[in-house]
């Protein structure tokens, strides 16, 4: 309904004015809110910021970023039926350190770099609430899988303008929250 507009819009908006234009209009398939509650019947938001929360106590702020994640037909179908995520990886493309990564919300071009594309030219992506908190520069390549000390709770490419956030495998399901599953026809490479 009515209700749903804006939000789709501001989406919808991120991804046709993200660095490098990534889509046009007619590329967007469908944008869709995901589930409000998990197969528990959890409202999956609350424990978000349960965690969001507690991160804030703990380092004073919690750093959410929005963010896109790659995701296969499997991972998205998970999510839309049943509020879970199933995060496979590695995705194709750069790979910084062992963990779950995620492109800024400005950099849907990124993400896209690294997504599956179907056998009907279709790619999904998420937009996720992303809890931050501390983060530490991950070099290409690295083979972390976990914060160097306990400073840290999340990896960057670049301090000063990221192109990827790294979420370590322990708190993939605690620290991430996918908001909304982008069903995109992925743009012919040849023009």
């Amino acid at each position: 309904g009515p209700i749903g507009q804006p939000v789709d819009s501001a989406v919808r908006k991120l991804l046709l004015e993200g660095a490098g234009q990534p889509f046009s209009e007619e590329n967007i398939i469908g944008i869709y809110r995901t589930p409000l509650v998990d197969q528990q019947g959890r409202a999956r938001f609350n424990l978000f910021q349960k965690e969001l929360e507690a991160t804030k106590m703990h380092r004073g702020n919690a750093n959410v970023r929005y963010a896109w994640l790659p995701c296969s037909k499997d991972t998205m179908e998970e999510m839309m039926m049943r509020g879970v995520l199933e995060v496979t990886k590695p995705m194709l493309g750069p790979v910084y350190g062992i963990g779950t990564h995620l492109a800024p919300a400005n950099c849907a071009q990124t993400c896209a770099s690294y997504s599956d594309i179907d056998e009907n030219g279709i790619m999904r992506m998420m937009l996720c609430r992303v809890i931050m908190g501390n983060v530490e520069v991950v070099l290409p390549g690295s083979k972390q899988f976990q914060p160097t000390n306990e400073r840290f709770d999340s990896g960057v490419d670049d301090l000063q303008k990221p192109k990827h956030y790294i979420i370590w495998d322990a708190n993939v399901h605690r620290h991430i929250y996918a908001e909304y599953a982008v069903v995109i026809k992925a743009p012919s490479m040849t023009n």
